[in-house]
């Protein structure tokens, strides 16, 4: 892909793919997408190759702000071991907005618990003989209902204020250079999307929008082929 961004002509001579030189119309704006290419991981394993990639950082399922920290910390200490600066983070994020605080938090939370239910039903995590095979059917459905309460937390819901004030606690936190709030989820009914983005929109941005300073930046791919054709002799 990266490959296909970067030169106009392009081929292919990998493990399980084989693609001979070719071209892929329309052409990208921009010369080079890869000095924006966001990605994000789901373990251990993929947050370091999403790293040695030269990619920028996309928090999208995160489970609390210390973790947050920890995981932008590991990324940027592997992009730091090939010679690449540290970057901000992208995350995108649950949003509610209400003029009643306690009013907010309670139908943000209420729609993200219907969003993690949908996740838990497609993964069919209660029901798979593969999902904490040795546990007991107590263990796995604490174990589920332990995601609800760290994702939920991971959520902004409160008034303009609270909302506006949990964004700057998570840009120090996290080193936010691009926030994607995300305002409809779980089967929400419209008239409360759009109450809450209005909000958001009229009382909040004003505010957010002074917060922190440069976008994730990723390491161009031309940089990361140099950079891997010096460390092995190539």
């Amino acid at each position: 892909v990266r490959l296909a961004l970067t030169q106009e002509f392009f081929s292919f001579d990998g493990e399980h793919f084989r693609i001979p030189r070719t071209s892929i119309r329309p052409r990208p704006l921009s010369p080079d997408l890869t000095e924006n290419l966001l990605m994000t991981w789901a373990s251990p394993e993929s947050m370091t190759m999403s790293a040695d990639s030269g990619a920028a950082p996309l928090f999208t399922n995160y489970r609390g702000w210390d973790a947050l920290r920890e995981q932008l910390g590991a990324f940027n200490e592997i992009r730091s071991g090939h010679g690449w600066p540290a970057s901000t983070s992208a995350i995108a994020t649950t949003v509610y907005v209400h003029e009643d605080d306690e009013r907010a938090r309670e139908i943000g939370e209420q729609y993200w618990r219907k969003t993690s239910a949908m996740t838990t039903w497609h993964y069919d995590k209660l029901g798979s003989e593969y999902f904490m095979p040795d546990a007991t059917d107590d263990e796995r459905a604490l174990v589920v209902k332990k995601g609800y309460e760290d994702q939920a937390s991971a959520g902004l819901f409160g008034s303009p204020e609270s909302v506006a004030e949990q964004i700057r606690e998570l840009q120090e936190v996290a080193d936010v250079g691009h926030l994607i709030t995300l305002h409809s989820f779980g089967d929400m009914p419209f008239d409360l999307v759009e109450t809450s983005m209005r909000l958001f929109a009229k009382d909040v941005l004003p505010t957010i929008q002074t917060f922190g300073d440069r976008e994730p930046s990723a390491v161009p791919y031309r940089d990361v082929v140099e950079q891997r054709s010096a460390a092995t002799g190539s």
